[in-house]
């Protein structure tokens, strides 16, 4: 069957066709967890016999005869070398016919067709999740359902959990930055980084959500904002248990439970425990106020503070007093309310004394103890302390009697 290119066993999951019964038993063991031919060296578990027999070699630096002469590396074989040789003169001679991707060998354009077909037939057996390469697979087992870091830095002792991830993280600590973006002058260590960098100068999103439609600049972006649509929540806090669908989420998570607060405002020193919190602090500094209310026009610092406003242009009145029956927009103000049923005044002036239901009201209040007049007649250009005393001072210009 071999020599006339009839290849009758087909396989059910990714339907490669093979000549030998054999072949088709030995590729079955990829689309499954099973690695029946261990090395006993460092336990290593592969699919297939042949595999094991080339990871061997990776022990034996007798077998490492080809060197190469631009990094010092070795390889156990003259294709190895060769391949290993293109990444020195950027040489990427396999292109993908689909998206136009250039790649050093074919055995890493095959990987990535997988991606455009959409064919995901490896399984994680512990999560359903389907994935386009036994690779891929293999990295979601380390990442999403291992805890164990075997991979060290040398130079800064931190610890990985897949060989990619401590390659990628090395070449940080010193390396030749050639790759330069022609419109900032940043330089990167990889071609890779430059060209995920250049996307940021321009509004090219190609990296689209399949069921929100959504797009992104980068491929992780796109992989983080996935969770959101499943309840995979794979980063898990150690102290509380509780568990988020990013990683960011988690390293936010856990100053909570730390007294920590890294961030400090420069102009009035006040901490934070969040970079988020600190940026919305700074704009007490500011005249900034970038949240617009869409009905009115109106501006605020916060976007929650937009939220409680919009609230105002609704007739729904959800929170009802269970006293008097009063009902309110906004669950603070019913709060605020309440207080007067049980005679609560926590509000106090510090110059005065005087006590106060709502803080609101004390911040009006303050207005009598200083010169400040912030409410200004548009029509003579008086200034006043409180709203409502501009206001009856309005009604002089209509001659207007209030009683």
């Amino acid at each position: 069957m071999t020599h006339n290119n009839v290849k009758p066993y087909k396989c059910n999951n990714c339907l490669k066709s093979f000549a030998n019964k054999d072949y088709l038993k030995r590729h079955a063991l990829t689309h499954s967890l099973e690695k029946p031919y261990k090395c006993e060296i460092c336990n290593r578990g592969f699919t297939q016999n042949s595999i094991l027999k080339k990871h061997i070699n990776i022990h034996s630096s007798s077998r490492k005869s080809h060197k190469c002469y631009i990094c010092n590396k070795f390889f156990s074989g003259i294709s190895s070398l060769r391949i290993h040789g293109k990444i020195h003169i950027g040489v990427k001679d396999h292109k993908c016919d689909i998206c136009g991707k250039d790649f050093i060998s074919n055995g890493s354009l095959q990987k990535h067709l997988r991606t455009h077909s959409g064919n995901k037939t490896f399984k994680c057996e512990i999560c359903s999740k389907q994935l386009t390469g036994s690779f891929s697979l293999k990295e979601h087992m380390k990442r999403i359902h291992s805890d164990e870091r075997p991979y060290t830095c040398n130079v800064c002792q931190k610890t990985f959990k897949t060989r990619h991830d401590i390659r990628s993280h090395s070449k940080t600590h010193g390396g030749d930055k050639r790759h330069k973006c022609e419109i900032c002058n940043k330089t990167f260590i990889q071609s890779g980084n430059l060209q995920r960098h250049m996307r940021t100068h321009g509004d090219e999103k190609p990296y689209k959500c399949e069921i929100c439609s959504k797009q992104f600049k980068e491929k992780d972006r796109l992989k983080a904002h996935q969770l959101v649509h499943s309840n995979e929540k794979p980063h898990k806090c150690d102290i509380c248990n509780k568990a988020f669908n990013k990683l960011g989420n988690l390293r936010c998570h856990l100053n909570i439970h730390s007294d920590e607060k890294p961030f400090n405002c420069q102009i009035c020193n006040h901490q934070f425990k969040e970079k988020s919190n600190l940026k919305q602090h700074l704009r007490v500094h500011s005249d900034e106020k970038p949240f617009k209310c869409t009905i009115c026009s109106n501006t605020f610092k916060h976007s929650s503070s937009l939220r409680q406003h919009v609230k105002i242009h609704s007739d729904s009145r959800p929170h009802q007093c269970e006293v008097c029956n009063k009902k309110f927009r906004r669950n603070s103000d019913m709060q605020g309310h309440l207080r007067i049923h049980r005679g609560e005044k926590p509000f106090k002036c510090e110059i005065c004394n005087k006590q106060f239901t709502m803080g609101g009201n004390l911040r009006k209040h303050l207005r009598i103890h200083s010169n400040e007049k912030s409410y200004k007649c548009e029509i003579c250009s008086k200034s006043f302390k409180q709203s409502s005393d501009l206001g009856k001072h309005k009604k002089t210009h209509s001659n207007e009697k209030t009683f």
